[in-house]
């Protein structure tokens, strides 16, 4: 398969963008993990924590912090999610995988990564992705946040890179993200992932929106259907 597609001025690519943490990768799992381990070998007991727990994005700093009253340890444990070492051991969503490979053959249509992993997740992550997606130019289509504009917030970020690269279509779980991409990025459709994080989220423009994570079909499916209206136009 080829690495890199010759496109002409005038042809019309239908831009597919994927989350990274909650949608191809369920990034959770080896977050509480590691949340788990180190709450248990300090408070001396067992900690258990499960993703129905993760009911907000902070959850775990307040999670933390009412059973140990440690505002250090809180923040620390909170920071898992944008530590490499621990993201690194992502598995991951397999139902995206197959979406990944079968948009992959899709004529008229590019993939790509925009997430708000900090900028030391890259090599991690692009490590990962090089592993799952070989014939993939990740150092083109992984679009995280450098060393130079770091001071950015994550969302900001992916909101302009949404905008600059003209993404059709967002595989996205964050319902702030959501949120601004309706109102700043309109022409975007949304696949929106469900998440126990967004679980109270009760907006019902969005709700038109969810799917199921692991629901290939329907994910495929909806793709297929903002690519077809995209290159009839």
């Amino acid at each position: 398969m080829l690495k890199y597609l010759i496109i002409s001025k005038n042809e019309k690519i239908f831009k597919i963008a994927h989350d990274g943490d909650g949608v191809l990768f369920p990034s959770h799992i080896p977050v509480l993990n590691e949340a788990n381990k180190r709450l248990s070998d300090y408070l001396n007991l067992e900690i258990n924590f499960s993703p129905k727990d993760l009911n907000r994005y902070d959850a775990l700093y307040y999670l933390t912090l009412g059973l140990t009253n440690n505002h250090e340890l809180a923040e620390e444990i909170n920071s898992l999610w944008f530590t490499p070492n621990v993201l690194a051991r992502s598995p991951f969503n397999e139902a995206m995988v197959e979406v990944f490979k079968r948009c992959q053959k899709l004529s008229h249509t590019s993939q790509c990564i925009i997430t708000t992993r900090p900028p030391e997740c890259r090599r991690s992550t692009q490590d990962q992705l090089e592993q799952q997606f070989p014939d993939v130019n990740w150092q083109r289509n992984l679009h995280i946040r450098s060393e130079k504009n770091k001071q950015i917030h994550g969302e900001d970020y992916k909101i302009g890179q949404l905008k600059l690269r003209r993404i059709n279509i967002i595989n996205e779980d964050h319902s702030l993200t959501v949120s601004r991409i309706l109102k700043e990025v309109p022409l975007c459709r949304i696949n929106y992932f469900n998440q126990p994080s967004n679980a109270d989220d009760l907006d019902l423009k969005h709700a038109q929106l969810r799917v199921d994570p692991s629901d290939t079909e329907t994910i495929y499916n909806r793709t297929l259907e903002a690519r077809e209206n995209f290159l009839s136009k």
